[in-house]
């Protein structure tokens, strides 16, 4: 009769006070919950990339999604900076196309099939007076993925 009773008692406390979670634990509760986190994030990256490749390609301009990105953000921030064709171009010389016995025009060309077909993305931007060529980079890592932008000055530059 006592063991039982002591017995009891004691399976009684056990049921009303819940122990605590050890902090190992709760550790691994927290690395799993990010885990589903990351799991999720990774899911709705993979879609808005699929999405993102088939709009650039309905575009015409297929390649790799981070650089094509890198490249439009570049333009999206500049492309206030072109002026008009009329407008004489501002050169260091303080010579303007009229008094320069040579006037340097570019005119960028569209992708071509066979580049579309390698997957080559639009790497120029033309705004007047400027042509800049975007060069895509890997860092160090091997994973993280930059652009170059060189910047070449032209009397007219011209776009497609």
């Amino acid at each position: 009769n006592i063991n039982s009773n002591a017995s009891s008692s004691t399976s009684g406390n056990n049921s009303t006070t819940m122990p605590a979670k050890d902090q190992t634990r709760l550790r691994i509760e927290k690395m799993e919950a990010d885990r589903r986190l990351r799991r999720q994030r990774t899911r709705e990256l993979r879609v808005t990339r699929a999405a993102e490749e088939r709009r650039n390609i309905s575009v015409g301009n297929p390649g790799d999604v981070d650089f094509i990105g890198l490249v439009r953000q570049w333009r999206e921030e500049h492309g206030g900076a072109a002026c008009d064709h009329g407008d004489p171009p501002r050169t260091a010389g303080g010579g303007g196309v009229g008094r320069d016995k040579i006037c340097v025009c570019v005119r960028k060309r569209p992708l071509n099939s066979k580049e579309r077909s390698r997957k080559e993305h639009d790497a120029v931007t033309c705004l007047h007076p400027t042509a800049t060529v975007h060069s895509a980079r890997l860092r160090v890592d091997g994973i993280s993925k930059y652009c170059d932008h060189n910047s070449f000055r032209f009397d007219h530059a011209f776009d497609e």
